[in-house]
């Protein structure tokens, strides 16, 4: 099973240096993340925390 949102370090490297040529304070590298970004901002820490830690086991398992 693949994790969502994994993205291999090369690809996250050469975003991060791309964003940061632009003057980007933050570099997202995936949807998955930019929407995990947008729940951290709406819901609850606890829930998201919840959330995560669940897809994480199932990704281990």
């Amino acid at each position: 099973m693949k994790f969502h949102g994994l993205v291999s370090p090369g690809k996250v490297a050469e975003k991060a240096i791309r964003d940061a040529k632009k003057g980007k304070d933050v570099s997202i590298c995936s949807l998955y993340v930019k929407c995990q970004q947008l729940n951290v901002k709406l819901l609850p820490h606890k829930l998201v925390m919840k959330l995560w830690m669940r897809g994480i086991k199932k990704y281990l398992s």
